[in-house]
């Protein structure tokens, strides 16, 4: 059961931007499916709540960055106040509170586990995404990064042993193997780089919503664990 909500701003019709990726079961705003993901039930319920309503709009990654700037949007999933890069401008931009920490991992074939960077040399990373991760090891010359067009095509570059790893969110990655019915097949080495990341809700132009999503996020915090059990979503320890 949700706990009492205070309004603190007049009901409202909102847009929010995500990127036109499958990202499932984070969020999957480019299918015409009523269930996108774990943020979309966050917000559905958040939705309910409050009395507001909330359209959901992908768009390509650098799109996604200026229609933000230029207030085409009201608010953006996923973001992170380090996100910082030539194309993404996070001056003047308010975060909420983190809906989920997401688990950023290598994912290798399991017969390579806890061999860590000894013969690993190539990482697929799908188009858009910063690898923080290897980014020290990239400078140095001493990992190869090769970019692809989505994370299923990275995932697959492992399995045919083309790359020696993927740089995918664990529940991405594990979403996207079961679907292909490869679940298993590969696994999260601990002994690679990981980059765990919290994802928020941001805007330029509501601080009064994210002051109530907060407020939301934080009276409910086991209708987000139920949630998170629900979508099969697990976060680093």
């Amino acid at each position: 059961m949700l706990l009492a909500f205070i309004p603190l701003a007049r009901a409202g019709h909102f847009v929010v931007g995500s990127e036109n990726i499958n990202y499932y079961p984070h969020y999957k705003f480019v299918s015409n499916q009523t269930d996108k993901g774990y943020v979309w039930a966050v917000m559905h319920a958040f939705a309910k709540d409050s009395g507001h309503s909330f359209e959901y709009k992908a768009f390509p990654i650098k799109r996604l960055h200026r229609e933000s700037l230029e207030g085409r949007i009201d608010f953006s999933y996923p973001d992170n106040p380090s996100w910082q890069s030539k194309e993404r401008d996070q001056t003047g931009k308010i975060f909420s509170d983190s809906f989920i920490t997401s688990y950023g991992n290598t994912m290798v074939l399991a017969t390579r586990k806890s061999k860590g960077l000894t013969d690993f040399e190539t990482v697929a990373v799908p188009h858009g995404f910063t690898s923080v991760m290897y980014a020290e090891l990239v400078a140095k010359n001493r990992i190869q990064l090769l970019e692809v067009p989505d994370a299923l095509t990275a995932l697959k570059l492992v399995l045919m042993e083309r790359v020696d790893g993927a740089d995918v969110e664990y529940n991405v990655a594990n979403y996207l193997l079961h679907q292909q019915g490869l679940k298993g097949v590969l696994i999260h080495d601990m002994s690679l780089p990981s980059d765990p990341v919290t994802f928020h809700l941001s805007t330029r132009k509501h601080p009064i919503i994210i002051k109530q999503l907060n407020q939301f996020l934080s009276s409910n915090t086991a209708l987000l664990k139920d949630l998170k059990v629900a979508y099969q979503l697990i976060e680093p320890n």
